[in-house]
């Protein structure tokens, strides 16, 4: 890497008017300015309007690139073919989120400290401090709305797979590490939210959640010893919707009714014991929040099958080798 490396920061943006002027503000407080920013935007309201006037007031160039496609792993790939060859440092960064003044700085100083290393995540500051290389089965391994990776890294592995609307995270952790990529994690650079987040269990992201039926059509077998329990907690999820489902319609019988019920309802209470034992709870939330959770797990297989059965996606394996990539924890 030259004494004076080329930094990029690339940002995918949808309907996000209201933080592009504090995403700036971030951009122009950095204690080292970005070469250049690079947004991918697929926006119906004045997202790009607003990008278009800050830009002409910060000291360093801004691309707007349109987004043709859709999702983050679309957008992120966009942009990566627009640097392609114009950059030392590549990084990433969300309008959701907000960063301190050394932000860019410390994922450059990262770098520099450990050669060896291809990427650098900055997790949510409110998880346990950390400073140090993590592995593949380490959860910051790969943090997507905030990590940093060097030339050459995303390019071994072509990229992000455009396929994913959601769960792009997953797929990059698998085909980095197959391609033996060294990842550290450092809080100091981690990110908090700039207003609280949405729910990560909502039926419009449940819409687009690729599921372990997307991840084993990609990945073949393989998958359900990588991760047997996404299997296992999606086979739940369908049968308590499945079940649910059936105990409404066969109301008029109501033998059969309550014989569907007590299924669901069996089927409810081992994903929540398991989920309680690996996960802990969902948001805050211990009851409710893990059985909504279940439900709308089961919806987004229906989603995915669907999807798969609209078409054999071209999916992008690049980097992926089992016998690299080891088995999550559980």
């Amino acid at each position: 890497m030259s004494d004076s490396p080329t930094v990029v920061v690339g940002i995918p943006t949808y309907n996000n008017a209201e933080d592009i002027a504090s995403t700036f503000d971030i951009l122009e407080s950095q204690t080292h300015p970005p070469d250049r920013v690079v947004f991918c935007d697929k926006s119906d309201d004045r997202t790009p309007e607003l990008i278009a006037e800050w830009s002409e007031t910060v000291p360093f160039p801004v691309d707007i690139v349109e987004q043709s496609g859709t999702g983050v792993a679309d957008a992120y790939d966009t942009i990566l073919s627009t640097i392609e060859g114009e950059y030392d440092i590549f990084v990433t960064l969300q309008t959701e989120i907000t960063v301190d003044a050394d932000w860019l700085s410390l994922h450059v100083e990262t770098h520099d400290d450990h050669p060896d290393i291809g990427i650098v995540n900055g997790d949510n500051k409110w998880h346990d401090p950390t400073d140090r290389e993590v592995d593949p089965d380490d959860r910051p391994y790969y943090v997507g709305r905030n990590f940093s990776a060097k030339a050459g890294v995303l390019e071994s592995i072509d990229g992000w797979d455009a396929n994913f609307l959601r769960g792009e995270d997953w797929d990059m952790r698998i085909r980095l590490a197959g391609q033996g990529v060294r990842s550290y994690a450092r809080t100091e650079l981690g990110y908090s939210w700039q207003r609280e987040p949405e729910s990560y269990v909502t039926l419009s992201k449940a819409k687009r959640k690729p599921t372990s039926l997307t991840f084993l059509s990609k990945f073949g077998p393989w998958y359900l010893t990588f991760h047997p329990s996404h299997v296992v907690a999606d086979a739940l999820s369908v049968g308590a919707v499945a079940a649910g489902a059936l105990a409404i319609l066969t109301l008029p019988i109501p033998v059969s009714s309550l014989l569907w019920a007590l299924v669901f309802a069996l089927l409810v209470a081992v994903y929540w014991v398991a989920h309680v034992t690996l996960r802990g709870h969902v948001q805050g939330n211990w009851g409710l929040g893990i059985v909504r959770k279940q439900l709308l797990n089961g919806i987004a297989v229906f989603y995915a099958a669907r999807r798969l059965a609209g078409g054999h996606p071209e999916w992008n394996t690049a980097g992926f080798d089992p016998e690299e990539t080891p088995n999550f924890k559980f």
